[in-house]
């Protein structure tokens, strides 16, 4: 089958998430809810929920599309892996890769938006705080 869409510009397209900020309608829908950490902690291993450390996080955030050269280190690595290569690992059509948000914090992927968070930022046994990120389909 062949899938045709419109080609736009949307690679320089940046939008900030300030810390008090609970919900966002463009260009995801995204809710955001910060909890403090308690022991037995659940956390929901849907490719849609991203659970991060808020201490290891600097605010705004950033939403944009991912771009070629961009990596991070995905949940359960140790190493870094292109957002490219991690896409095509999970066998994503040329469209979906091409509709893929990355959020930063300070420059650094901390979620590939809809597959998966960055190692770096998951919740340890340290973490005092966690933001609660859900992504709206």
């Amino acid at each position: 089958m062949l899938l045709i869409e419109p080609i736009e510009d949307t690679l320089s397209e940046r939008f900030t998430i300030d810390a008090d900020v609970q919900e966002i309608f463009e260009p995801l829908h995204l809710q955001l809810n910060k909890q403090i950490c308690k022991s037995g902690v659940t956390v929901n291993k849907s490719k849609s929920d991203a659970f991060l450390d808020v201490e290891r996080l600097t605010f705004p955030l950033v939403l944009r599309r991912w771009q070629n050269g961009d990596r991070f280190v995905p949940f359960g690595m140790k190493q870094q892996k292109k957002v490219s290569d991690f896409l095509i690992d999970n066998k994503l059509s040329l469209i979906e890769k091409d509709q893929t948000w990355v959020l930063t914090s300070q420059g650094h992927i901390v979620w590939v938006v809809g597959q998966r968070i960055d190692d770096r930022y998951k919740i340890t046994r340290e973490t005092k705080e966690y933001i609660h990120i859900k992504l709206i389909k």
